[in-house]
């Protein structure tokens, strides 16, 4: 198969159409992309990103307390006034990246929202800490870091700022070393593309926790016309916060210059 594009005779092949594919099946995050520009086909936005085996196989209990004094990046998906919030910590040991996330919510959301029956679930399971009152408790989620500071070596938390200036102003008095990290598609581009790479090759390990696997099912790929890419909602109101905040996390270890995350010696 392969048309005519211009007058110099440039054609599309089998070939190409091939490795595309093949491409294609090998990054998911590249779906998208294959179907619309090579193959010409209408893509359904509802396509979860990864399915549900890779996230179950990288799945295992973490436990923090086995890294003490290591080197952590953490990132922040910070939720609205009566919202989700989800605080991602990520370890790197021998070519492992660890994922461990923390779930916050205020206890007004366990009788106003349309998922109540889901977070008192998660909440008597022990997958989700719920703060008193009506509101996001911002200065209980500080402190738990504050805690994790004590027995991990806390390089970056990343954050956007959209509806967290006071919360970052607060933390960095505190002494935590915040980052601002911005959610654009230019910006998530790389560390998504590279969360998929890492879970793909068997080198992310997810902490065991039924949210983490809740927020991936409600993944869809958002991308624009430079090929860039960034998790989406497959439906407007599911959570998708803990994705979100672990590849803010990873995307902080990105950030790194390498050579300060390697021995160097003369």
């Amino acid at each position: 198969m392969s048309y005519k594009l211009a007058a110099d005779e440039v054609t599309v092949t089998t070939k190409y159409i091939k490795e595309q594919v093949q491409q294609a099946i090998n990054n998911p995050s590249d779906e998208v992309g294959v179907k619309t520009k090579t193959l010409n086909l209408w893509c359904d936005s509802s396509n979860v990103w990864l399915p549900d085996e890779y996230i179950l196989r990288a799945t295992k209990k973490i436990n923090l307390e086995d890294f003490k004094d290591s080197t952590c990046y953490i990132g922040v998906d910070l939720g609205a006034t009566s919202d989700l919030t989800a605080v991602s910590f990520l370890v790197i040991d021998e070519d492992k990246y660890y994922f461990k996330t923390h779930y916050y919510l205020p206890e007004s959301a366990l009788r106003e929202k349309a998922d109540k029956e889901l977070y008192k679930y998660w909440k008597q399971q022990g997958y989700l800490t719920v703060t008193s009152g009506n509101v996001t408790d911002y200065d209980y989620i500080t402190n738990d870091i504050m805690k994790y500071s004590e027995l991990l070596n806390i390089r970056a938390v990343g954050y956007d700022k959209y509806n967290a200036t006071q919360w970052a102003i607060d933390a960095t008095e505190k002494g935590l070393p915040l980052e601002e990290y911005s959610q654009s598609l230019g910006n998530f581009n790389k560390p998504t593309r590279e969360m998929e790479r890492l879970i793909l090759s068997g080198k992310a390990v997810i902490d065991n926790n039924e949210i983490n696997r809740f927020c991936f099912r409600n993944v869809t790929l958002k991308s624009d016309h430079n090929g860039n890419v960034k998790p989406n909602k497959q439906v407007d109101k599911k959570k998708i916060d803990g994705t979100i905040a672990m590849i803010q996390a990873l995307g902080c270890y990105l950030e790194v210059p390498k050579f300060t995350n390697e021995l160097i010696i003369i």
